[in-house]
């Protein structure tokens, strides 16, 4: 069931992600239409530090893109949290299940020699 909740909740950040996308697509294909070949002329400085962009409401950037990506983080870390527990579950199973066919194997062993000893 948490399962569930966790596909759907990354599910709709994939939305919100299709939608940010979409708008950034639009702006490109508007700046493009009105500069043609601007960017032939445009050089790209990335941010010194990109965790501490600052956000510009008119720009690409919005704060509705920082609530995606915030949102976005917080559910990688759920997830990545959720494949250590899995692991950590399919791990201690693993220990059980040999931990009883060892205690089967040991019963049965057991029972084969009172059985001979019986017979003789």
């Amino acid at each position: 069931m948490e399962s569930l909740s966790r596909s759907l909740t990354l599910g709709s950040q994939i939305e919100r992600f299709n939608i940010v996308i979409e708008y950034i697509v639009r702006l490109f294909y508007l700046h493009c239409m009105h500069h043609p070949l601007s960017f032939l002329s445009y050089s790209y400085e990335p941010p010194q530090t990109p965790g501490r962009m600052k956000v510009d409401p008119l720009g690409a950037f919005t704060p509705s893109c920082e609530r995606a990506l915030s949102d976005a983080r917080h559910a990688r870390e759920r997830g990545k949290h959720l494949r250590q527990e899995t692991a950590d579950l399919i791990e201690k199973g693993d220990k059980l299940r040999k931990a009883a066919a060892n205690a089967v194997n040991s019963g049965i062993i057991q029972k084969m020699g009172e059985t001979t000893s019986l017979k003789v």
